[in-house]
């Protein structure tokens, strides 16, 4: 097992219960691991995998984590693909049939993918030897992040028998944990979790009305590479602004930036020529910063899961890292008023999805494949919908599992020659102002004749001095002529139909619908909790919100700090009372330096209060017995 670890990732030795989630896999077993973000969950399944024959099916929703790995497993050696929404259904023919045929050892696809009667087709062919269920608390209806795509995960290990299947998450409640058992049909699981606790992260708490002016004194104080999530793109950019003008090198990212833009914005705060991303959710999933000094949320997020998993970003180098959530009682109200809207009338939703069936031409009973581009701003207008609203509509559709929608899918354009060599030097010899592309793509290429390969227009452009107009228009033309096949880069938001269409007037909520409204709510509460409580540990707030049953506080949070400078105030004055025997008020301040006027004078009341201490005029000494 170490010897497969040092051989690919070249690490000696494994995190917490790694090596025992690989040998729970090795045995055969389904198995549940909830490891803490950072916590390492993907070589829990890519170790065992490699320690035997056949491949391993990754579903994960993730399409930025997915890539992401595939490359770095490709950059080892390792063949792997990924099947997402942003490729052609020729592009996930080849690749199945790659998996079938060509000694892969990873197949990543996202979990609407796996509903295609394609998929369905050749994996039953496949030496398929784990199946590993990555966010798996999507699948519960309890969980924060629910998606019925995942209901199908049980189905596909019924193809699989005898093949282990491995759930993994970074947060779930006990519920939540067995309802992934449940709905995974997990048997006789073994259930590896870590604790939730992270001993170098101090969560801090703040009431605070100037939100960005208090940004810029945290990251004033506290040097190092830093978070800042929002909830508005608007904001993020704002944000961002403010903070460059008080010399802090911040940038800002949403899900709304083309891909490149985000791919630049991203790898400059990774290799640190960025200090501060201002940003959405959109950032964080698969991004491995270990060096996070600071998180900070100046809006409240839905749920402790993903309060949790956000503010985990932080610190996990093991060093002294930070996680401050910046709270105004008009957060309450914001949140409520969004809740409210995420379950709009059953009317609306009608309305909404015969809007999009009139708009893309979908007819009933009709079910399709393709990705659709789509424009919110623009269906809306054209529809007269309000955006608001229609964003919620959209959410309820993906939610009872009829549609996907994706923010700024990003394709890079793709070419397969289809033409044989005799066919393509014929073509050159009579059309010669196609021959310097023709010749650049054969040359720079590699498998441009087997399967589509990726190809960038800028550096085509560089290469034969045409244009990047005329490049795309001549590999339209060459594939009108059936010399080769050309799918245009797209950086586009995209929809697809998950089902066969039905009739608006016949759709209705599912029994799910008044789960998801309660567990929204509940998560809401918890947050607001979390945000607004005056009388616990927030560490604990958080273990015990994950049924971690912790009785002790973690020293480290505002509350703990606040807690424990109470209690050393009363000893400071007990001490400095038993030496000097009586004592003014103004000169008992200069021996506790530390505090503020208003903290003593509010300790040594609550200890009159308590006769501990007697006060004439201006004058304090211990109570006299």
């Amino acid at each position: 097992m170490k010897d497969t670890l040092k051989k690919y990732w070249g690490y000696d030795s494994f995190r917490p219960l790694q090596e025992e989630i690989i040998q729970s896999v090795l045995d055969d077993k389904d198995t549940l691991a909830l490891l803490p973000t950072g916590g390492g969950k993907s070589l829990c399944f890519q170790v065992p995998t490699m320690m035997r024959e056949g491949m391993c099916i990754v579903i994960t929703p993730l399409v930025a984590l997915m890539e992401d790995q595939v490359y770095n497993l490709k950059k080892k050696g390792i063949k792997a693909a990924a099947i997402h929404s942003a490729l052609h259904p020729r592009e996930v023919d080849i690749l199945l049939n790659n998996c079938l045929y060509g000694d892969y050892k990873f197949l990543y696809i996202a979990p609407e993918r796996i509903q295609s009667e394609l998929f369905w087709a050749r994996v039953e062919q496949m030496n398929v030897n784990l199946i590993a269920v990555d966010e798996s608390h999507c699948v519960s209806q309890w969980g924060y992040d629910f998606r019925p795509s995942y209901f199908k995960i049980a189905a596909l290990r019924g193809l699989k028998k005898e093949v282990p299947v491995l759930a993994l998450t970074a947060s779930a409640t006990d519920k939540v944990k067995d309802d992934i058992i449940d709905k995974l049909e997990l048997k006789d699981c073994n259930t590896f979790r870590q604790s939730f606790a992270k001993p170098n992260l101090q969560y801090v708490v703040e009431l605070q009305q100037d939100k960005p002016k208090r940004i810029n004194e945290i990251l004033s104080k506290v040097p190092g590479s830093a978070l800042v999530y929002c909830r508005n793109r608007k904001k993020t950019q704002k944000i961002a602004t403010f903070l460059k003008t008080y010399g802090i090198d911040a940038d800002f990212y949403h899900a709304g930036l083309s891909n490149t833009n985000r791919l630049n914005k991203q790898n400059a705060w990774i290799k640190g020529d960025t200090r501060v991303m201002v940003c959405t959710n959109a950032f964080g999933m698969g991004v491995d910063k270990a060096d996070v000094r600071t998180v900070i949320h100046i809006d409240l997020p839905d749920a402790i899961e993903a309060y949790y998993q956000e503010a985990g970003r932080a610190g996990r180098d093991g060093k002294r890292a930070f996680a401050v959530l910046l709270f105004h009682p008009e957060d309450e109200e914001t949140i409520t008023e969004m809740s409210n809207k995420q379950f709009p009338d059953i009317e609306q939703v009608q309305r909404v999805y015969q809007a999009l069936s009139n708009r893309y031409q979908i007819g009933i009973g009709v079910k399709s494949e393709l990705g659709l581009d789509f424009d919110l701003f623009k269906f809306c207008l054209k529809y007269n919908l309000d955006p608001s609203q229609t964003h919620f509509c959209l959410k309820v559709l993906e939610s009872e599992g009829l549609i996907q929608v994706s923010e700024n899918v990003y394709a890079p354009s793709k070419v397969q020659i289809t033409a044989n060599n005799e066919e393509l030097y014929a073509f050159q010899i009579e059309n010669k102002a196609f021959a310097n592309l023709i010749d650049l793509l054969v040359r720079t290429y590699e498998g441009v004749f087997d399967d589509y390969v990726k190809i960038n227009e800028v550096l085509i452009s560089n290469k034969t001095g045409l244009s990047q107009d005329t490049i795309e228009q001549q590999l339209g033309l060459l594939a009108k002529r059936s010399i080769l096949k050309y799918i245009p880069q797209k950086d586009k938001p995209m929809i697809w139909f998950l089902k066969q269409r039905k009739a608006a007037k016949d759709l209705r909520y599912s029994p799910y619908f008044a789960v998801r409204q309660k567990t929204v709510n509940d998560n809401i509460a918890a947050m607001l909790k979390y945000a607004t409580q005056e009388d616990q540990c927030r560490e604990q707030l958080i273990l015990n919100y994950f049924d971690e049953g912790v009785k002790t506080n973690c020293g480290r949070c505002d509350w703990c700090i606040e807690e424990k400078k109470d209690v050393d105030l009363k000893q400071e004055i007990v001490r400095i009372l038993r030496d000097h025997g009586t004592i003014t008020i103004s000169n008992l301040l200069k021996h506790v330096a530390l505090f503020t006027e208003k903290e003593l004078l509010q300790e040594l009341r609550q200890m009159i209060d308590r006769e501990e201490i007697e006060k004439t005029e201006d004058n304090i000494c211990l109570k006299r017995s």
